[in-house]
C-alpha cells in the first residue's frame, strides 16, 4: 500500500510510523524521518533537481541529464565509441542511469549546461566544498587520494548494484545529501567503465590544453581524489548555485 504525503513544508524533517488496526489491536512500524527539499531547479530539457545547502554553497542533489544547453540547442549524443574518440566538440552519452556522462567542450561551451543562475563547479568551488566536510588545508592541492571520511560524507549510503554502489561502499554516510551514485565513466577512447564503482565529476576548470580539474569517489574507500582528465572523457556535472 502508498501513501502520499501532501501540503509538507520545505526543508522540514517529517517523523512517520506506519500502523495497522484489527480485532486483535494495533501494530506500529518504526519509525522512519526524512527531509523535504529546500527547493527545485529545472534544466533546459525539463528535468527536475532538488537543491541543497551545503556549508556556504547550494548543489543540485543528483547528476544533471539536460540533453539540451541553456538557449534550447540540442547537445549532440554519441554513444558510438569511434565517434566519441574523435570528437572534440561538445557531447553527452549515456551509462547508467545516474544522469548523462559530458565531455569537457560541454562543459565550457558558451551555451550553458547549468541552468540560469547555476553553473558547473571550479576546481576551487570543489576545494571550498572539501573544507567544509572537514579536509586538512595542506592536501586541497594535491593529486590522487586526499583527506580521510570527506568522500564517504558524499556517497549514498546504500550498497546495492541496482541503487549505485557496490559493496562496501567504504565509510559512506551521505551526511551532507550530496547522494553520489556510481556512476562510471567513459574514456576518450568511448569505453564505458567503473558503474557501481566510482562517481567522477567534473571542474569547469582547465589543467592545460588536454586535460581539466575534476573528482572522484570510490566504492572501496572514503577520501575524495582530485586529477586533470583528458577534455575527451565522460565524466558526470554536478550544478552549482551561482
Amino acid at each position: 500500500m502508498e501513501t502520499t504525503l501532501e501540503n509538507l513544508s520545505p526543508n522540514t524533517t517529517y517523523y512517520v510510523r506506519g500502523y495497522a488496526i484489527n480485532e486483535s489491536g494495533s501494530a506500529y512500524s518504526n519509525q522512519i524521518s526524512f527531509k523535504t527539499w529546500e527547493g527545485s531547479v529545472n534544466d533546459a530539457s525539463g528535468n527536475i533537481y532538488a537543491y541543497k545547502t551545503i556549508g556556504s554553497q547550494i548543489w543540485i542533489t543528483r547528476n544533471l541529464e539536460t540533453t539540451k544547453f541553456n538557449d534550447e540547442s540540442i547537445i549532440p549524443n554519441v554513444q558510438d565509441d569511434l565517434l566519441w574518440g574523435y570528437t572534440s566538440t561538445s557531447a553527452n552519452c549515456t551509462y547508467t542511469k545516474y544522469g548523462k556522462l559530458y565531455n569537457y567542450y560541454a562543459v565550457v561551451d558558451n551555451r550553458k549546461l547549468c541552468p540560469t543562475g547555476w553553473h558547473v563547479p571550479s576546481d576551487s568551488d570543489w576545494k571550498i566544498l572539501e573544507t567544509f566536510l572537514g579536509m586538512n588545508p595542506d592536501q586541497l592541492d594535491a593529486i590522487g587520494l586526499r583527506g580521510t571520511d570527506e568522500g564517504g560524507k558524499l556517497k549514498y549510503t546504500i550498497i546495492s548494484i541496482y541503487d549505485g554502489w557496490n559493496f562496501p561502499n567504504t565509510g559512506a554516510t551521505n551526511s551532507v545529501g550530496f547522494s553520489a551514485r556510481g556512476s562510471g565513466y567513459r574514456s576518450d577512447n568511448g569505453i564505458f567503465t567503473n558503474e557501481n564503482i566510482s562517481a567522477n565529476f567534473w571542474s569547469n576548470s582547465e589543467f592545460d590544453a588536454n586535460s581539466a580539474w575534476g573528482r572522484v569517489l570510490n566504492y572501496n574507500n572514503s577520501q575524495i581524489i582530485r586529477l586533470n582528465v583528458k577534455k575527451g572523457y565522460g565524466f558526470s556535472v554536478r550544478c552549482l548555485k551561482d
